[in-house]
């Protein structure tokens, strides 16, 4: 039982003790990632461009389709 309490005194010591291993970090990264670029297409969605918010000049010139 001591040797286990001073192993996990250890691990903690040297900040060991539950890092994840090399694939976790790697899978967590790409988490991240994913995460990020979801935020950015809401922020881009919900935005509109700066030809969308400007009328056109002339209302006549513009082209109607009727079916």
């Amino acid at each position: 039982m001591t040797l286990a309490k001073n192993g996990y005194k250890t691990l903690l010591r040297a900040a060991d003790w539950n890092t994840p291993v090399e694939g976790q970090k790697e899978v967590l990264a790409l988490k991240a990632q994913v995460e990020d670029l979801k935020k950015k297409k809401e922020i881009n969605h919900n935005t509109r461009m700066n030809w969308e918010k400007k009328a056109p000049r002339n209302p006549k010139a513009t082209k109607t389709y009727n079916n």
